[in-house]
């Protein structure tokens, strides 16, 4: 009995973890229904198009989507991006510029509270 909830809960973390969860999807683009288009974690230099998504809704009019380069040994702030809102809607497409290799946290707030992140390589080919 002890193994059958064992594997079931590895399961279920495994199909969560597979799941189209929020956070923040990186791509090239979306289609009119805000779905985003060429999506993945690693683009050569230029602007991309952040797919935000929450698990509630933003609750008010306005985020703040930080954008921090964490290639090196610490985590340096570089930009804060304030983007308008539904407050009722949980997703929002934000433009963000990559002109520089490196590697990069992008994390959405509320209120200084994180509601979604991730992670994304842009190289200079």
């Amino acid at each position: 009995m002890k193994l059958w909830v064992i594997v079931a809960l590895i399961s279920s973390l495994g199909f969560a973890g597979c799941s189209k969860g929020k956070g923040i999807q990186f791509c090239e683009g979306v289609t009119p229904d805000g779905e985003g288009v060429n999506c993945g974690v690693e683009f050569e230099t230029g602007e991309l198009t952040a797919v935000i998504t929450s698990e509630r809704p933003f609750g008010q009019e306005k985020i703040d989507i930080e954008v921090y380069d964490i290639g090196g040994s610490s985590k340096q702030k570089l930009d804060t991006v304030r983007a308008d809102v539904k407050a009722a809607e949980s997703a929002v497409n934000v433009t963000l510029p990559f002109y520089t290799e490196g590697k990069y946290l992008v994390s959405a707030k509320v209120k200084d509270e994180s509601i979604s992140e991730g992670e994304i390589k842009i190289t200079d080919y």
